[in-house]
């Protein structure tokens, strides 16, 4: 199958920018240039503000498949996704995050890039996940290096 580029599909792509700014930037916040969506204020609503905001963004994962935009391409808008999900399931911090993040308009900024310059698109997106994956794994190897030595610290206390 071959792919088809987001620009093939205009109207998928003013949806997207039409829901990625009432999701992300419907108002801006008097007295400064700052602007904020439905998604930070939903994110107000303990629980179901949360999944709400989850099911939209998965919109645009699913709008983006359609369009056949590249897999790894795919995966940075899953990372975006996913970081928002996580950290907003912290009480008041993940709020506070929620008006800054901005997933929707990340993605929909990937999806334009990927419009303009595909190849580049789907170069930096590769990068940027193998970064991430890096640095899980270094992550990780940190995790079980520190699990192993309080084990062996309280082994070792205990023996003596």
């Amino acid at each position: 199958m071959k792919p088809v580029s987001p620009s093939s599909h205009p109207e998928h792509l003013v949806h997207v920018r039409k829901i990625s700014r009432v999701m992300d930037d419907l108002v801006t916040v008097p007295g400064t240039r700052f602007r904020i969506g439905l998604d930070g204020i939903l994110g107000l609503i303990p629980g179901v503000g949360d999944v709400a905001g989850l099911a939209i963004s998965a919109y645009f994962i699913f709008v983006a498949a359609q369009m056949r935009v590249p897999a790894v391409v795919l995966a940075r808008m899953f990372l975006h996704v996913g970081i928002d999900t996580l950290v907003s399931a912290i009480p008041v911090l993940g709020d506070l995050f929620d008006f800054v993040w901005k997933a929707n308009r990340k993605n929909l900024l990937l999806l334009e890039q990927h419009a303009v310059n595909p190849i580049q698109t789907r170069t930096r997106s590769l990068w940027l996940l193998v970064a991430v994956a890096c640095l899980g794994v270094a992550l990780l190897i940190f995790i079980v290096w520190l699990v192993w030595s309080l084990v062996a610290a309280l082994w070792s206390t205990l023996l003596h």
